[in-house]
């Protein structure tokens, strides 16, 4: 097994991930965590609470009308 092979390789992958959909996907599996009672860690909590605001504040999804 190479494994200074298999870093770049890993490397590689991740330099093909959009960081912008990375860390919304991120923050919205956190949010998910929480809302299933999983504990985060404060300095999370709070990021997640922030991303909650930005997406309330700058909504990107039509509210769908009862």
């Amino acid at each position: 097994m190479d494994i200074e092979l298999n870093k770049a390789k890993r490397q590689a992958y991740l330099r093909g991930i959009d960081d912008d959909k990375f860390r919304e996907a991120f923050l919205d599996q956190m949010n998910y965590f929480r809302m299933q009672k999983v504990n985060l860690v404060a300095d999370m909590d709070e990021i997640v609470n922030e991303w909650l605001q930005i997406q309330k504040k700058y909504p990107i999804k039509d509210k769908k009308k009862k």
